[in-house]
Formats: C-alpha cells, structure tokens, sequence
C-alpha cells in the first residue's frame, strides 16, 4: 500500500474476499460457463458439500461458504472496527523561510501543514499496535454480503458523493463549509495519520480466540507503513487431548511445586536471619537478609 487509492484497493479487492463471503471453488462453474446467454449474476455462489461421518447426521450438509468464517477455519466474531488518528491543520507548523512573507507562502501551500502526533516517521514497532491515540471516524463493518461490505467501502472512499443511501456515518459530517456547514467528505483524507482495521475471530478447531490488527501508519512525507498484530489466548488451557491436557497439568504443577519450595527456602532463611541477630528484627530483616 503505497497511496489512498491502493489502500481502497487493498481493503476492497484482497481483506473483504478472505472473510468468507465469495466463492472459491471450480465446482458447477462449468455449467455456468455453457448457459446461453452467459449472465455473470447466475454464476453459483454456494456450494453445497457433504461434512457429515455419517449420512443421518443433521449436520451432514452444509453450504459453503459459511458467512463469518476468515480463512476458511476462523469465525469472525460480530464484525470488522476501522478508526484512525487524525492529525491537526495548522498554519503554525508549517516550516518556511523567515524571510518569506506570509500571505505569499500560505498563497503558495494552499493548505495549513498537518503535523502528525506522534510522528510515525520511523518504522513501525510491535508495541505501536497495542495503544491507540484518540481514536476518531469509527466504523463497523458487520456481518453482511461481500456487495453490501464493498459499497460501503466506496461510499467511503468517495464520501457518499454518488448520492442515495450513505453506508458510511461519519463520512456525512466529514467536511465544513467556510461558513460552517457540513458536507459529505471521503472517511480517509490527509488529516488521516493512522487507520487500524481490528476483529476479533475464533478458531474452533484450536479453541483459540485473536485479535486480529492491521495498522497503516501515514507519516508526513508520504510514506505509508503497515503493521499486522496478532494477539492469541486459549479460552480454556484444559481442552482438547487428554494427552495434552495431563501434559499441560503435569507441568503446571511441577511450576506450583517450584514456587512453593522457593517460598519455603526463602522464610526459612528469614526466620534464620531475624532469630540469629542481636538487631531489632526489622533492622535484621533489612540490614542482614534485604542487603
């Protein structure tokens, strides 16, 4: 991602596809394909397949793909948050030549300098994705079909400036008159300094649960850097294999005992320390022990 457009591209092109809403199959393509006339809308969009072991099981078909699921074998859990951080415009951080005059220089940039904090001018770190700076202009990408998800997206980028209903709230609000008016503005513009696309999904094969982070840093001379975050924890540290369950308990209470017998070698020594000087016990315990 190297410009807006390409960030529009990206989201609308290559993250909605992967949430599970399309079809990714070859099967009953070809009798699409020799239908006369070809129509792109008859083109089949669920693919009905057999799961079940056994043939009376209830859940024996199911149609695919399986609105929510990223990935094929994640479930995404209520929907897509995109924010961003939103620098301010100001004539005074703009940094020109003392000798200039003012009103030619302001003729001349056209537009107040919009000083980003923090910077982000350096490459993106891990720990920049666990913070987020007042976040501004959030919207909810919920469950929904990937034409439903993709229109929204162009209602973004274009600022509901096609007319009709706009998907994108913040967007109607996103401008002002000189008079102070309010117009339909794009959700992504050059006050923008950092979007983050979040959601969270569920893996059921694995009982995991993620947050799932991509962060898109803009810094001010052009430059546009991404970070992907991915933050994993096991609903229940006892499921699964009871192999892998008397493993995980085994080496629980080896770590217990570990501790115990720390805590155990360390009163010792105190009462030791404490019963052995010829100090006030607190001068013992922190003279004698402490130091």
């Amino acid at each position: 991602v190297d410009s807006i457009p390409d960030f529009w591209a990206w989201l609308r092109l290559g993250m909605l596809p992967l949430l599970g809403n399309t079809w990714l199959w070859s099967e009953g393509l070809d009798a699409a394909y020799a239908a006369t006339p070809f129509s792109t809308p008859d083109l089949p969009t669920v693919l009905d397949l057999s799961y079940g072991i056994f043939a009376d099981e209830p859940w024996g078909n199911a149609s695919l793909p399986v609105r929510g699921d990223f990935l094929h074998f994640n479930r995404i859990v209520a929907g897509v948050r995109l924010q961003q951080e939103r620098a301010i415009g100001s004539w005074e951080a703009c940094h020109v030549p003392t000798s200039m005059p003012e009103d030619l220089w302001k003729r001349w940039l056209g537009k107040p300098c919009m000083l980003a904090t923090p910077s982000y001018f350096l490459r993106p770190e891990v720990h920049w994705a666990h913070s987020f700076h007042s976040p501004q202009r959030v919207e909810w990408m919920l469950s929904g079909s990937l034409q439903e998800l993709q229109q929204m997206t162009l209602d973004m980028e274009e600022g509901c400036a096609r007319g009709g209903p706009c998907r994108c709230q913040t967007c109607q609000g996103g401008a002002q008159t000189v008079g102070g008016a309010s117009l339909p503005a794009p959700w992504l513009d050059e006050y923008t300094q950092r979007v983050e696309l979040s959601t969270v999904a569920y893996n059921q094969n694995y009982g995991l649960l993620s947050k799932v982070t991509v962060n898109f840093f803009f810094n001010r001379a052009g430059r546009i850097q991404a970070l992907v975050e991915v933050q994993t924890g096991r609903l229940s540290s006892y499921s699964g294999h009871i192999l892998s369950v008397i493993t995980t308990v085994f080496c629980d209470v080896i770590w217990m005992l570990g501790w115990l017998k720390l805590l155990a070698v360390e009163a010792r020594e105190i009462v030791n320390t404490i019963t052995g000087s010829n100090n006030e016990w607190w001068k013992a315990l922190l003279f004698e022990y402490v130091a």
